[in-house]
């Protein structure tokens, strides 16, 4: 897996700078290795698809981090900011990406992550 391209696709998603996104390369390692099981042919594993995919996987986790963590749901006077939509979203793309690229992955009814969704 191109760790690498992984990350810079996950900057793309999460809008953090290079360097602010290196804290999280063991979350790309991990999700890379999660990706990497699911592949039905390893000679794809270096390709951009498969580091979209790890970046799109990543991204859900992190989000999920930052969620359970507090960090993204505070009020400041009147503006509320929730981050339930923000999980959402995160989801929906983690899923968008898988369907995009379902022709890496073997199964036909695939549940990757607990996302599960149909090939076309």
């Amino acid at each position: 897996m191109n760790i690498f391209k992984a990350l810079e696709f996950f900057c793309l998603l999460s809008g953090l700078k290079r360097d602010e996104a290196a804290e999280y390369v063991p979350l790309i390692a991990s999700s890379a290795s999660v990706v990497e099981r699911k592949i039905k042919d390893s000679s794809l594993c270096g390709t951009d698809e498969a580091a979209e995919v790890t970046a799109a996987l990543t991204f859900y986790r992190y989000v999920l981090s930052q969620e359970a963590a507090g960090a993204v749901s505070f009020s400041a006077g009147s503006v509320k900011v929730d981050s339930s939509s923000r999980v959402a979203l995160a989801r929906e793309n983690y899923k968008r990406t898988l369907d995009m690229h379902s022709h890496l992955f073997g199964d036909d009814d695939l549940i990757f992550f607990g996302v599960a969704y149909e090939k076309n």
